[in-house]
């Protein structure tokens, strides 16, 4: 996704707000606060409790954008 920046104080927000997020996804805080949230967490507990089967599907209409986002954003199912 492309964010059209108009001046310096939005370029400045933007960079703020993705290193601000990457900070939180390095440190863990970003999944922990994911989920502890108490509309996910629920969600979450339940989805625990069964068996599932993970299979994988190319998508061929993700952007170029959505490609490049590095593996290590993506949650890894086979570490379960």
């Amino acid at each position: 996704m492309q964010i059209e920046i108009h001046n310096q104080t939005q370029a400045r927000g933007v960079l703020a707000l993705e290193v601000g997020l990457q900070r939180a996804f390095a440190s863990a805080a970003f999944m922990d606060y994911s989920t502890s949230h108490p509309v996910i967490k629920p969600a979450l507990d339940n989805w625990a409790k069964f068996d599932r089967l993970t299979f994988e599907l190319e998508n061929p209409n993700l952007s170029g954008a959505v490609r490049q986002i590095p593996d290590s954003y993506w949650h890894d199912f086979t570490k379960e």
